[in-house]
């Protein structure tokens, strides 16, 4: 007796038993109920996800003679089993990769008009119905545009923009769409059930990934497990047998990318050599990783269930997401998926891979992500002999985030320009570099000269950047007296436009047309036209509020950060243009101050210049 595979055997026979299609399971039993089956049909979708299952299901729902009052087939009468064997003669399935010529829509087109044999139906189930040549369409039009009243025709297929237009327009189209992986956990545990197969709960959950949502394709993997194993399953087996890598070496190589262990990378790569694992499928495993510990950082309790994870395997990621942010996580998938992009561009993908594990360790280590100095490197070195009452920085430090510069996930990480305030050489100001960001902060009284003139790099406590023991120095209300009228204006926003569009264009275009306002030596208000009020939620957004904050606070050379605040408003006094304008002719002015001829006619006429223009070059040529 033949072997039946496990896909035919525990293929679906009624709508029941049709799993993950439930707008076309409603929208068939709907129609067959109602009376309303349109006389042309087609199912789109991709692989094994039960369109040729659900097109014989239809055919036995229109003649089964037993059905039960639910409009159900029997699976007892004689059509029902002639169907499932694919032998009943008013039931014809069409294959249309063989069957894709002229001649052979001829032939069925000649036999549409005769009667079925028996009963009231005569159905035509057409497979992979794009395989048809333009010809073949194009003599199957009229039949599908008008069949006959006895005639239902069900057409199947994985590429629908194969088809032409014409013939889709004649068809009722219902989407088949690819199945979750808890789903088909859940049919192969039953399968298993019935079998007599003893399986762990892993071993599913990685067979219904590797199905990637089609239940058919699980199936068949299931039906090879079973034979390659034997009597039970074993997990180093079965990843043996599908190609899969090592998760002992999976899970190592994690943790040592998240804790910075250059050393253990380094054993890890001699260990995949060792294994000879396919460099693209452990980058893709390790993709896979990073992905769920994002969800898992976010949702620890995995409800709803989003992970096709089983419940150890979240318990042991769980473990992980502890010692690395939610922005680390971010940052480590961006390397890892710009590392497999370089990889498909390289003959070597060996030598990528193991560069790429060696870059994103040091990566996660820069100052920008987890600021350096002795405390961290403790942490660290606690995390290594796995210490849980000590995490990483990035871990205690998460309620500060607002004291710390958030770097960009997708651009280089920049170290803070610091180090050369703190060097022994420039440890006081020169005169001439003490002039220019006086415009920028409040004059001190005399009271406090040796406070004032102190040098930066004996400040007590200053650990990073724009970092104050003290939260409440943010706003300035401990520190920062109140400017002057002059100094409210701040009229240096124009040369920091300049210096933000440098260094990023479309940061600076955000702000290009707004008028800036400084009330405290920290604090500042961009002024938005209500016409411009979409702004304002942009420029709230944390990273982007984040960026202009650290990128002013560097212009002015700040010792804590500067803060933004927004408001809207019926109408600005001036614009940019205005503004520029303005300082174009106040240095006009000056330049005509200063030339000799007219200081001369002053004198001579005893007057003063009232206004001034500039004259093109050209114009004033001719």
């Amino acid at each position: 007796m033949s072997y039946q595979v496990l896909a035919r055997k525990w293929r679906p026979k009624n709508f029941n038993e049709l799993l993950g299609q439930n707008s076309a399971r409603q929208t068939l039993t709907n129609a067959l109920s109602k009376g309303r089956l349109y006389p042309v049909l087609i199912f789109t979708g991709p692989r094994g996800t039960g369109k040729t299952s659900t097109a014989r299901i239809v055919a036995k729902s229109l003649r089964c003679q037993n059905k039960n009052s639910n409009d159900e087939p029997c699976e007892k009468c004689e059509d029902c089993l002639s169907i499932s064997n694919s032998c009943h003669l008013d039931v014809i399935e069409i294959d249309g990769a063989s069957n894709n010529g002229v001649e052979a829509v001829r032939e069925l087109r000649d036999k549409v008009s005769y009667m079925p044999s028996s009963g009231e139906w005569k159905i035509y189930i057409i497979d992979e119905v794009h395989m048809l040549s333009n010809s073949a369409f194009n003599a199957l039009l009229k039949t599908l545009e008008e069949p006959p009243k006895h005639v239902v025709f069900i057409m199947a297929t994985t590429e629908s923009h194969k088809i032409p237009p014409t013939v889709l327009s004649r068809c009722q189209k219902i989407d088949f769409h690819l199945l979750s992986p808890l789903v088909i956990k859940n049919q192969l545990e039953k399968i298993c059930e019935k079998e007599a197969f003893p399986i762990t709960e892993n071993l599913l959950w990685i067979l219904a990934r590797q199905a990637e949502g089609s239940l058919r394709d699980a199936q068949s993997l299931l039906d090879q497990v079973i034979t390659f194993c034997g009597a039970e399953a074993k997990e180093e087996e079965v990843r043996r047998l599908l190609g899969l890598s090592d998760p002992q070496i999976l899970e190592d190589t994690l943790k040592a990318l998240i804790l910075g262990e250059e050393i253990k990378i380094l054993s890890m790569i001699a260990k995949l050599r060792q294994k000879s694992s396919p460099p693209k499928a452990f980058l893709e495993s390790l993709l896979s990783s990073v992905s769920h510990l994002l969800f898992l950082k976010k949702n620890p309790s995995n409800s709803p269930p989003l992970l096709p994870l089983s419940q150890e395997e979240i318990e042991r990621r769980k473990e992980l997401i502890s010692f690395i942010s939610y922005e680390q996580l971010h940052f480590l998938f961006d390397m890892l998926l710009k590392g497999e992009r370089e990889m498909s561009l390289s003959h070597d993908s060996e030598l990528v891979l193991e560069v790429l594990l060696l870059r994103v360790c040091s990566a996660l280590q820069i100052e920008q992500m987890i600021p350096f100095s002795p405390k961290n490197q403790s942490s660290s070195k606690s995390l290594s002999k796995k210490t849980p009452s000590k995490l990483s920085p990035a871990k205690k430090n998460s309620d500060k985030e607002d004291s710390k510069f958030i770097s960009d996930p997708h651009s280089k990480p920049q170290t803070p320009l610091l180090s050369s305030k703190l060097s022994p050489k420039n440890s006081s100001l020169s005169s001439s570099q003490s002039q220019k960001p006086q415009s920028f902060f409040p004059k001190t009284s005399s009271s406090e000269p040796a406070q004032s003139k102190k040098p930066l790099s004996k400040t007590p406590n200053l650990k990073t950047p724009f970092t104050d023991s003290n939260p409440s120095s943010l706003d300035g209300s401990s520190q920062s007296p109140a400017l002057n009228p002059k100094e409210s204006s701040f009229e240096n926003r124009l040369e920091f436009l300049d210096h933000l569009k440098k260094k990023d264009p479309l940061l600076g275009s955000l702000i290009d047309q707004l008028s800036f306002k400084r009330t405290s030596q920290l604090e500042f208000i961009i002024s938005i036209p209500k016409p411009f009020s979409y702004l304002k939620k942009k420029l709230e957004q944390p990273y982007i509020k984040n960026k202009l904050e650290q990128e002013l606070s560097l212009f002015l050379k700040l010792n804590q950060k500067a803060r933004f605040l927004y408001q809207l408003e019926e109408s600005l006094e001036q614009n940019l243009k205005q503004e520029k304008e303005k300082q174009e002719r106040e240095e006009l002015l000056k330049k005509a101050e200063e030339n000799p001829f007219i200081q001369d006619m002053k004198q001579v006429f005893k007057g003063k210049i009232r206004s001034v223009k500039r004259i093109d070059k050209e114009r004033e040529e001719l």
